[in-house]
């Protein structure tokens, strides 16, 4: 089953808001604002929509690169590629939405925005959205810079989602003082 997450990107001239299908949980939205980072301008300078829309790149990359790895896979051993990975750029995965709450089923609700020239990211599990019910905000479960957030969440099991040795690789400069 999917777990998943609205990401709210917000600055002076607004928000803007994406939906994903899965890996919403705290460790793995971490990683997509991470991946993000590779298709956005560097900081200090942020621009919500233009981060909005790396922070989508990200994800459809992220995608190929996953569906590559198993297109190889099924290959190597002779067995049929199901009809989905014959393409390896497939639709789907995210959405834009007008409001975070716009999707019936989210577990998680992310806001991403600048601070001091780095990425602060905080998170709450959701509550509600069932039989009518209104989507509320429930337990904080991120809230600080996004490279301090990652380094909490070292040893849980989406550790693998990130490349260790980019991570490795980022100065300060590259992350606006957050390594």
């Amino acid at each position: 089953m999917a777990t998943r997450a609205t990401y709210t990107f917000e600055d002076s001239s607004g928000e803007h808001v994406i939906y994903k299908h899965y890996d919403g949980y705290p460790a793995g939205a971490l990683a997509w604002i991470y991946n993000a980072l590779e298709y956005s301008w560097d900081l200090p300078r942020f621009e919500a929509d233009e981060f909005a829309s790396a922070f989508c790149v990200g994800v459809k990359v992220s995608n190929q690169r996953d569906n590559a790895r198993s297109l190889t896979y099924f290959e190597e051993r002779g067995l049929s590629v199901p009809d989905y990975m014959a393409n390896p750029c497939h639709g789907g995965g995210v959405r834009l939405f007008k409001k975070w709450d716009q999707a019936w089923d989210i577990e998680y609700t992310y806001r991403v925005t600048c601070k001091d020239g780095a990425l602060w990211v905080e998170g709450w599990e959701t509550r509600g959205g069932f039989g009518g019910e209104p989507f509320h905000k429930g337990t904080r479960v991120v809230n600080g810079q996004l490279f301090d957030a990652i380094k909490a969440s070292e040893g849980t099991p989406a550790t693998w989602l990130f490349d260790a040795g980019k991570l490795a690789g980022i100065d300060d400069s590259e992350t606006g003082g957050e390594k």
